[in-house]
């Protein structure tokens, strides 16, 4: 799914128009999120041993689990408050160290 996005021109149109008016994105933050998107379908694999493992819960199912919806643009929502994939990563991560 991530290598269609990617080559999508009105996936990126969309995004960028959303994010900069609903997100407040700077063009620094598209740009950041371009290149991860970039990255994870170049390294992008369906099995890792290494992963199975982990305990951890993906960001995805963490966001779900606590309230979140994911926008297509990458804004998060939980009742009226919008939250960018930025900050999203920022809970995440402190919720995954207190694991």
């Amino acid at each position: 799914m991530t290598e269609e996005i990617i080559q999508k021109k009105q996936y990126w149109v969309e995004f960028i128009s959303f994010s900069k008016k609903h997100c407040n994105y700077t063009d620094e933050d598209l740009a950041e999120h371009i290149v991860k998107m970039v990255e994870k379908a170049i390294n992008y694999t369906r099995c890792s041993a290494q992963l199975k493992d982990k305990k951890t819960i993906t960001i995805n199912k963490w966001t779900e689990d606590n309230g979140y919806k994911h926008s297509f643009t990458d804004c998060y929502i939980k009742g009226d408050d919008w939250f960018t994939g930025k900050q999203m990563w920022q809970k995440y991560n402190e919720a995954m160290k207190s694991l």
